[in-house]
């Protein structure tokens, strides 16, 4: 009993000890990579002009001009280097589901994973890994 007693005991040291650092949220480790990695604000633009040339009851001139624009910011989003892992990770998934028939994603991928690869070379030499 007094065994239990003693784990318990440690149990509770070790949570006063590290406790604060075992309960960040989630979601406050995501805001705080975000703010760090221009990718994700990145990805957040594309997202919105894409949304923005898809918008129902536009001119299909106006449709076409949109795109342009989508289409060369999906080239620049392509060419961001991430500066952290969840960066990589971010891109890489966006990319892997995004679809426009007008461009497709054949042109973009490899420019991305590129891009990608070069961003984990220098993370993991800044890491020393």
């Amino acid at each position: 009993m007094s065994e239990n007693n003693s784990t318990r005991r440690s149990a509770l040291r070790m949570f006063a000890t590290f406790g604060a650092a075992a309960i960040i949220p989630i979601e406050a480790t995501a805001s705080t990579i975000a703010d760090h990695d221009p990718i994700f604000a990145a990805i957040a633009k594309h997202e919105g002009l894409f949304a923005w040339a898809n918008e129902p009851g536009i001119s299909e001139e106006e449709t076409s001009r949109r795109t342009i624009l989508e289409d060369e910011e999906l080239f620049k989003l392509a060419d961001s280097e991430p500066t952290t892992i969840a960066g990589c990770v971010a891109i890489l998934e966006y990319l892997a589901v995004y679809e426009n028939a007008c461009l497709g994603t054949a042109d973009v991928l490899p420019n991305c994973a590129q891009t990608v690869a070069n961003a984990l070379r220098k993370i993991a030499e800044s890491a020393n890994v």
